[in-house]
């Protein structure tokens, strides 16, 4: 029998965009202020942020396609341990979509 298929969530970062967010806006804020160190700081912290934020967002999109390649994996060992029940889910998916496509 296959394994029970797992759900495979990228991981959210609300908490890291919200504060590339704020410190974006403290970087645009800063523009306004007359004092160079405000607004290196704040454009540093921007950058930190950013570049946390993208291995972020890589690490959760190699996890994901490390995820969807196990899933195809586990659905073609299914396929192959299992053709009749495969042909029949594929017959019935077939149908279900040629009733949806004939209606008018």
């Amino acid at each position: 029998m296959a394994k029970k298929l797992q759900q495979y969530d990228l991981p959210e970062d609300n908490a890291d965009v919200q504060e590339l967010a704020d410190s974006l806006e403290a970087l645009l804020n800063s523009y306004g202020d007359d004092a160079k160190e405000g607004f290196d700081e704040a454009r540093d912290n921007a950058q930190r942020l950013l570049k946390k934020t993208r291995a972020s967002f890589n690490e959760g999109k190699k996890s994901l396609r490390e995820n969807l390649c196990d899933s195809g994996c586990q659905a073609t060992q299914w396929v192959q341990d299992n053709p009749a029940s495969a042909l029949g889910v594929t017959a019935a998916v077939g149908f279900v979509f040629g009733l949806l496509l004939s209606r008018k």
